[in-house]
C-alpha cells in the first residue's frame, strides 16, 4: 500500500452520497489497483478534527491503536472524559457500498462546513475530508507547517550524524 496520496473533488449526489475516490479505496484495502473489489478493510472512521474545520478519516485498525493507548480508568475518572465526548462521540464509521459511496453524517457536514463538494485530502497514513473553499483557505498556512515539519524532522535526521563524528574526534583527541 502506498499510503493516502493526493487530492480530489467529488460532488455529493442528490441522495446525499459521496464517492470515495478510488485511491482511497485501493488504501484502504477496499478496492484492489485493477478496479475488482475486494480486501481485508470494510470501512473507515471519520471524526471532526480537533484541529479545524475538517474532518479526519483512519482505518479501524488505526482507531484500535489509538484507543489502546488511552487510559482504561478514564470513564471513571471525576471529571468527564473529554476525548470520549469530543472525539470518539462524533466518529462514524461508515462503510462504502458497491459502487464506492458513503453517506456523511449531517453533524460531520455541518462541522466541516461541507455542503455540495468534498476535497479528499491524502495524508500519508490518514486522509481528511474538507469542504473545498476552506481547504483553499487554509493552505498557504498549512504549507508553511509543513515546511516547518518537515525542516524540524530533516533537523532529527541529521543530529545522530553529526554526533558520531564529533565522538570520533574527541576519542581521537
Amino acid at each position: 500500500m502506498a499510503g493516502f496520496l493526493s487530492c480530489t473533488v467529488n460532488k455529493i449526489d442528490r441522495k446525499d452520497r459521496l464517492s470515495v475516490p478510488a485511491q482511497i479505496r485501493i488504501a484502504l484495502g477496499l478496492m484492489r489497483p485493477d478496479g475488482g473489489t475486494g480486501g481485508t478493510s470494510s470501512s473507515f472512521i471519520c471524526f471532526p478534527s480537533l484541529a479545524g474545520p475538517w474532518l479526519q478519516a483512519v482505518t479501524p485498525q488505526q482507531m484500535q491503536q489509538f484507543m489502546a493507548l488511552q487510559d482504561p480508568l478514564a470513564p471513571f475518572a471525576a471529571e468527564i472524559d473529554a476525548l470520549g465526548i469530543a472525539f470518539y462521540a462524533q466518529a462514524a464509521e461508515l462503510a462504502p457500498d458497491s459502487d464506492g459511496r458513503i453517506t456523511l453524517p449531517a453533524h460531520l457536514r455541518s462541522y466541516a462546513n461541507i455542503d455540495t463538494e468534498v476535497m479528499f485530502v491524502g495524508q500519508g497514513t490518514s486522509f481528511s475530508m474538507w469542504s473545498p473553499d476552506i481547504f483553499a483557505e487554509h493552505s498557504a498556512k498549512l504549507r508553511d507547517q509543513a515546511r516547518e515539519q518537515f525542516s524540524e524532522l530533516a533537523a532529527r535526521q541529521a543530529r545522530p550524524q553529526l554526533a558520531e563524528p564529533v565522538l570520533q574526534e574527541a576519542q581521537n583527541g
